[in-house]
């Protein structure tokens, strides 16, 4: 029979303090994280949907592939301005904080 009166939740957080919270909290997005993450999206959000418009409006495959290509060059030139501008301002807030420290 056991006969400790202390619950599972008490063992858990007795000793604990702030350092290992921020060892649980520790950010750990790698470069392949990061890229698998917006691949993910863009693949997910419109691949699947927007071919079939897409070729229908041009009326053949190949200029759809085109496209395609020319609206992932551009994705890329976007998604490698904002790493750059994360590497300037190390800030969290994203657009807003870039805009209000570009712009004033």
């Amino acid at each position: 029979r056991n006969t400790n009166t202390s619950s599972t939740t008490d063992n858990l957080t007795e000793g604990a303090d702030k350092s290992d919270n921020r060892e649980l909290m520790k950010k750990n997005i790698t470069l392949t994280r990061g890229i698998s993450l917006v691949v993910g999206g863009i693949i997910g959000t419109g691949i699947f949907i927007t071919p079939n418009y897409i070729t229908q409006s041009v009326g053949a495959p190949a200029p759809s592939i085109l496209m395609w290509s020319v609206g992932g060059l551009i994705a890329a030139a976007g998604g490698m301005s904002f790493c750059e501008l994360g590497t300037m301002f190390p800030v969290s807030g994203a657009e807003i904080a870039y805009i209000k420290r570009i712009y004033g």
